[in-house]
């Protein structure tokens, strides 16, 4: 019974992080807890910091999780950067090392999110 209480307590999820690099503009996919929606306005003020242009941003509820998705045109920003900052962000909110990085290199790949089912990045 606390087993089950624990699955599904929202402040218990760990934060993780997908970055796609696919030239010129990087995705970004963030899944937290439902208590972290300060998070998606602090990674948009991040990247701007960085110089990337949010071109376009959206979060989803699901469940007790919420998922965050930034697609960015690159203007001069660093995305080994950017990652680190992002990961010094969550880390600051989570102790959680589950941070997933994922670089593509083509427009035409498809990525397989565990956590969520498919997505279709074009």
């Amino acid at each position: 019974m606390q087993l089950e209480k624990l699955r599904t307590t929202p402040n218990l999820l760990s934060p993780q992080i997908e970055i796609q690099e696919m030239s010129p503009t990087m995705d970004l996919i963030l899944i937290t807890g439902l208590d972290n929606l300060a998070m998606f306005y602090n990674i948009i003020r991040l990247l701007h910091e960085e110089g990337f242009e949010v071109m376009y941003s959206s979060f989803s509820l699901h469940g007790n999780s919420m998922m965050q998705i930034f697609h960015e045109t690159k203007v001069i920003g660093n995305t080994t950067m950017v990652y680190r900052r992002v990961k010094e962000l969550l880390n600051g909110s989570s102790s959680s090392d589950d941070i997933i990085e994922t670089l593509l290199q083509s427009w035409d790949n498809e990525m397989q999110s565990e956590m969520l089912g498919l997505i279709n990045l074009m």
